[in-house]
């Protein structure tokens, strides 16, 4: 499996998902580029990736459907390209070549996510595809997720101002201070560490901290 030519480049993607406001540095890019390679070697992945959790941040503008001989391409909610397969399935770093064979005005509801590279107006080229991920509601409060997930003994010391919602708008608005520390004296106890973070959010001056023990 190959890594996207565009993950290799410092330009902005499009996402429909909300951002807290970043200014990565040349450095930064610098650091990211030598993680791919340790990843990918020559832009290949040691090893397939696993199943989708949840919707990828890019959205899902281009889906696949189950054997993998149509791709759809959604422009609007009214608004869907349909590829026909070109070549044989294999996934190579070139992709499987799509043509186009019309526009519909329905979603065909194809079943699996696709990462696809637009070749010419009337070509695309299918990368990989995978099962997209079970539909879960967003609708969830910070308490809710937090007692949704096991090992409730996490949250034993755990304080929050307010109900919590404060620190998805800190992150957006970029006004979410977080410091943490641990400690580990093996020379007091070889079996005992523990650890700390405080979450404070500059705007409202709410806080959380959470402590562990083991």
């Amino acid at each position: 499996m190959t890594v996207l030519p565009e993950m290799y480049t410092i330009e902005a993607g499009p996402s429909p998902m909300t951002w807290s406001l970043e200014k990565p540095s040349e450095r930064d890019f610098a650091v990211w580029q030598e993680a791919l390679a340790l990843i990918a070697p020559g832009r290949r992945l040691r090893r397939p990736l696993g199943s989708f959790l949840r919707m990828p941040s890019q959205g899902a503008s281009w889906t696949a459907n189950s054997d993998g001989t149509q791709i759809c391409h959604k422009l609007t909610d009214s608004s869907f390209e349909i590829f026909q397969q070109v070549t044989p399935i294999r996934f190579t770093r070139a992709g499987t070549l799509f043509h186009k064979i019309s526009t519909v005005s329905s979603d065909p509801c194809f079943t699996s996510l696709a990462t696809v590279t637009r070749a010419t107006p009337t070509h695309a080229r299918l990368h990989s595809s995978a099962s997209a991920p079970p539909f879960v509601s967003e609708d969830l409060d910070f308490i809710s997720v937090l007692c949704s997930w096991e090992n409730q003994s996490l949250w034993s010391h755990l304080k929050f101002d307010g109900d919590g919602s404060w620190l998805l708008s800190a992150i957006i608005a970029n006004t979410l201070l977080i410091c943490h520390d641990g400690s580990y004296m093996k020379k007091v106890t070889s079996n005992v560490c523990s650890t700390a973070v405080v979450m404070y959010c500059t705007a409202t001056g709410f806080e959380l901290t959470c402590t562990w023990v083991e």
